[in-house]
Formats: structure tokens, sequence, C-alpha cells
């Protein structure tokens, strides 16, 4: 039986924000986030359209805050995309997830790349700042009471752009997603946590009556949102 996708599920929680989950289906659900991640969203068209154009406009050593970094596949392709365009672009990384910073720290990754198990309010409180800041999959963690002490801060630490991609609730993108990855991505949180991030998404229409001023709000495909802020 098909959820009920009128409402979000706000009460639901993915089994990787549980720090007791089983590890290895942890450490094999940040891998399969980097299969996930290239196909469904978007990041190399959000960077083309948005991300790059802000980069050009800077000079020196440009910064981009990335919030919630999960497996890390996403800043360090934005990395790598920013060096191969000829920008020189040093990447800040934070999650409130220890977890998550664990498994960062068994990998290896470029100079420019730093993580930090945090928050972007922490970041704000020791006065730091960011040309670009972005999040993949955060939004829908948050309920409509977290939203506006998360929207500030990120605001305030952005000098040029804010960018949060995420997920949009739909039923044919929860049927879609759970046939064509179901039967692939086993033994991992991926696909099951991915149906729960799907119900607990919020809609555009949702959306939109809760951002402070200045800020957008877009659907894209396939059944995803972006939420941005852009400075003069």
């Amino acid at each position: 039986m098909m959820p009920d996708f009128s409402i979000r599920g706000a009460q639901l929680r993915e089994a990787l924000e549980n720090d007791a989950c089983d590890a290895k289906l942890r450490l094999n659900s940040y891998l399969h986030f980097a299969l996930l991640n290239p196909l469904l969203s978007r990041w190399r068209s959000l960077y083309c359209r948005f991300i790059r154009p802000v980069l050009a406009q800077a000079s020196g050593e440009r910064r981009l805050l990335d919030i919630g970094f999960g497996g890390a596949d996403i800043p360090l392709r934005l990395l790598r995309w920013a060096q191969a365009d000829g920008f020189r672009l040093r990447v800040t990384s934070i999650d409130r997830s220890h977890k998550a910073l664990e498994f960062v720290q068994t990998q290896t990754w470029p100079a420019e790349m730093e993580f930090l198990c945090c928050s972007a309010e922490h970041l704000l409180a020791q006065g730091r700042s960011y040309d670009v800041v972005i999040s993949n999959h955060i939004l829908h963690e948050l309920g409509t009471g977290d939203l506006p002490a998360f929207l500030q801060a990120a605001e305030a630490l952005a000098g040029k752009l804010v960018l949060f991609n995420d997920i949009r609730r739909s039923a044919c993108g929860y049927a879609l997603f759970e046939a064509c990855f179901g039967p692939i991505l086993r033994h991992s949180f991926a696909v099951s946590d991915g149906l729960i991030s799907i119900r607990r998404a919020y809609t555009v229409a949702e959306l939109r009556p809760l951002l402070p001023t200045g800020w957008e709000v877009r659907s894209l495909v396939p059944f995803r949102l972006l939420l941005l802020r852009r400075k003069p």
C-alpha cells in the first residue's frame, strides 16, 4: 500500500540518523550515495547555472561551504569542476554526525577540503564567511520550526549565494525510486532511507510561505526542488 503523500511524514526518521545503526550498512550507504547523486541530484547543472558565475566574479581564493556532507561526494565534485574551470576554491564541509566525520576520515581528500563536525551556527559564531553555501538533502530533515534559524544562519554565512538542493515529495517519485534502485542498491540504507526522505520532503507550495524575503523556491526535474538566496 502506498503511503499518503498529501502531508509530510515529518515524524519519520531515517536509519542513518541513529548513531547506533549497523556500521557496515552505514558505510555502504555513503558509498551508494556517490552513485545516486550524479543520477538524481543535478549538481553539474546547478554548478554551471548558479555557482560558476559567482566564482567567476570573485578573485583570489574562493570559499564554498557544504552543510551536511554525508559521504562528501558532492563537495568533491564541485571542487573538481571549479578547478577544471581555473578557479582556486577552498571547500569547508560540515555535518552534525560524528559517524559521517569518521567515514570521511577513512578516505583521502584534496588539500583544499576540510571537514568539521559542527553546525552552521557554530561557523557563524566563529565569524566565518563563504562566497557560496550549499546543501544536498538537508531541508527535508528540518521541521517548519527549524527552518527560520537555519536559513538565517546560511544567509549570514554566504556572501553571494545560498543553494539548497532537495527532494520534492511525490507519489510518482517514490514509486520510481523504489522500482529503479530497490533491486540494485542492497545491503545499505540508501533506498530505505531514500523512501523515508521522500515522505519527509516538502513540496514547493509548502515551502513558499515559510521563506523569508529574498528567498526563492523552484521545482526541478526529476522530483526535486531548489531553494536559493542570491545577493547582489
